[in-house]
This record gives C-alpha cells, structure tokens and sequence, in this order.
C-alpha cells in the first residue's frame, strides 16, 4: 500500500509499505498497538438544531421579568386618590359639542 511517512527531523514522503502487520511494524519501527474510538453513530452530534436546554434559561428569566413588572404594577405603583363618591351621576361631565363631532 502506499502511505506518506512523516519523520521526525524529515519532510514528509511517499513509500510503499506491505499491508501485513510485520510490514506495518517495520516501518514504524516497533509494535502497533490498536486504539478504539466510538462508532460515529453512538453518540449524537449537534446538528445546530433545537436545544430545549438552552432555552429554559431565557424563559425562566422572561417569567421572572414578568413576575416583576406585574408584582410592580399590582403592589408597588401608587394608585390614584379616588377619595369621594364613586357614583357616576354624582359628577357633572361637560356636554359635548355634536357640531366638533361632525368634522
């Protein structure tokens, strides 16, 4: 087979090699030993697509904005004195012109 050999000290260089283990060996210049890695498909990859994971943050955090705003809104904002008699007939509203109305 062919193979490029990169050496140390050396540029890098087509050879041809045997493909049996005593060829391999001889050419690296002692023994092989074999490394497993995992199958591709063993673990999943990223594909760049939804992540829930990531989102629950940016939720939470949303949520706990919101919670902030209302609790501001509900409790904490002043609310105006709406001290007297709350029956509409009581207050005189001015009458409306119905000549502004029509243009």
């Amino acid at each position: 087979m062919e193979v490029v050999m990169v050496e140390p000290g050396k540029e890098a260089r087509l050879a041809e090699i045997g493909a049996d283990l005593k060829s391999l060996q001889a050419a690296v210049g002692g023994y092989i030993e074999a490394a497993y890695t995992p199958a591709a498909d063993s673990e999943p990859e990223n594909d760049g697509g939804f992540n829930a994971a990531a989102i629950l943050p940016i939720v939470l955090i949303l949520l706990l904005i919101a919670g902030a705003a209302a609790a501001f809104l509900k409790f904490r904002k002043k609310k105006p004195d709406t001290s007297g008699d709350t029956d509409l007939d009581d207050y005189e509203f001015p009458e409306d012109d119905e000549e502004d109305e029509a243009e």
